[in-house]
């Protein structure tokens, strides 16, 4: 899980990887608590490692190849702005969103997002996927298969506001 986290293309979902944690949590060959707190700084550590890369050297890379996959410089400005526009709580969303976090991360170091407030929102979103996942049947889907966001996102936001105000005093 660390090195799909850092970025490396690994043609193994990570929802794979946790859903055969869970099994073998369930059959008794490994301990939750143990399995959360492994796959947790997995996804802290190798996001981590990917911000400081995209503010590095992926920077210069991506400047001078990125024409040739479609990461041209007003598209890496404009995802870069939508992450130092979403802050905390935008940052937190986005790493939920399944296909969206590495690119997320990627653009919180090209934005030169502060890396406390990086962090912060990393860890808040970490969390609420890891322990949505964790929750598993009984995150039930609402209705006609459509899943709460709604709550998600509220809880996110009150969260990441809460936090932010601590970091201000």
């Amino acid at each position: 899980m660390l090195i799909k986290t850092i970025g490396v293309p690994v043609p193994i979902p990570g929802d794979l990887i946790i859903l055969t944690a869970a099994v073998r949590v369930a059959q008794g060959k490994l301990v939750g608590w143990q399995v959360f707190l492994a796959i947790l700084v997995a996804l802290l550590l190798g996001g981590s490692i990917q911000f400081v890369l995209a503010r590095g050297p992926g920077r210069g890379l991506l400047s001078r190849f990125g024409r040739y996959v479609g990461l041209t410089p007003p598209r890496i400005d404009g995802a870069a702005q939508k992450i130092r526009k979403g802050g905390v709580p935008g940052l937190a969303i986005s790493i939920l969103v399944p296909g969206v976090r590495g690119g997320a991360i990627g653009a919180s170091g090209l934005a030169d997002l502060p890396p406390r407030r990086f962090l912060l929102g990393l860890t808040l979103g970490s969390l609420l996927f890891l322990s949505e996942r964790a929750a598993g049947s009984r995150l039930r889907p609402l209705g006609h298969g459509c899943w709460s966001a709604k709550s998600s996102t509220h809880r996110i936001r009150g969260l990441a506001d809460r936090a932010e105000q601590c970091g201000r005093s």
